[in-house]
């Protein structure tokens, strides 16, 4: 629930996340979000994308609800420029987000179908399934690493 743009340990644990998960870009190409040396993606510059974006929630919620992590995708810049403030209900169908892209970023199917006014109930589903996802990968990360004495 922290404010994404003043937690950089935040948003490199949700690329991690992301690309544990092995998440798709979410553009039509739907190549796989990720550094990896000098191939295609080579010049790929993660994007912080609102799912549900700032100009979209207008008034109706504050900064920190808006600006928090759990509200954040990580995509590539040439989609997120074509969704720019677009809700979420109308940018999903016209740019066809398939809900296994979603699945891959810990997002739930039902965000097509998720008003405005519902975004608190939105923010804190991501919120735990965020958190319990970098338990689980922080945990096998932990369980791969002999304590030293």
């Amino acid at each position: 629930m922290l404010d994404y743009s003043d937690s950089r340990f935040g948003r490199f644990l949700l690329y991690l996340l992301v690309w544990h998960a092995e998440a798709k870009d979410w553009d039509p190409h739907g190549y796989r979000l990720e550094f990896d040396g000098a191939q295609v993606l080579a010049d790929f510059q993660p994007q912080w994308h609102h799912i549900f974006p700032k100009k979209f929630l207008g008034e109706r919620y504050d900064d920190l609800e808006i600006n928090a992590l759990a509200n954040i995708a990580v995509i590539g810049p040439t989609i997120n420029i074509r969704i720019s403030a677009k809700n979420p209900m109308e940018y999903l169908q016209k740019y066809k987000i398939s809900a296994d892209k979603l699945a891959d970023q810990f997002i739930t199917s039902d965000l097509g179908s998720t008003p405005a006014e519902k975004y608190s109930e939105f923010l804190k589903g991501r919120a735990q399934a965020l958190s319990a996802e970098a338990n689980k990968y922080l945990g096998a990360l932990r369980d791969g690493i002999e304590a030293s004495t």
